[in-house]
């Protein structure tokens, strides 16, 4: 989501700062550090959804995002607001 986004950029942001231009590897390991620190270490979620081919998944996808409704209820309303039915007010046709 994009809160975490945020916050991971905040702390690319303080890390490369306080490498003084000094970007080699070891300055900038204290990123990795901090955002594993603060989200855990990195899921594999994409190994459970391997026995779905790519281009399935892709096609699916791009249905289920040229839907107005999808786009609207699911993906912004509930993965990008983390809003559940009823909590956000109706949107109005076009």
């Amino acid at each position: 989501g994009i809160g975490p986004a945020v916050e991971s950029g905040l702390m690319a942001a303080e890390v490369i700062r306080d490498a003084a231009k000094d970007y080699r590897r070891q300055s900038l390991e204290p990123y990795v550090k901090r955002v594993t620190g603060r989200f855990g270490k990195r899921s594999h979620r994409q190994t459970h959804r391997s026995w779905l081919p790519q281009q399935f998944r892709q096609r699916l996808g791009s249905m289920l995002l040229a839907s107005k409704w999808f786009a609207s209820h699911v993906v912004i309303d509930r993965w990008f607001l983390h809003a559940g039915p009823g909590m956000v007010p109706p949107r109005q046709t076009l």
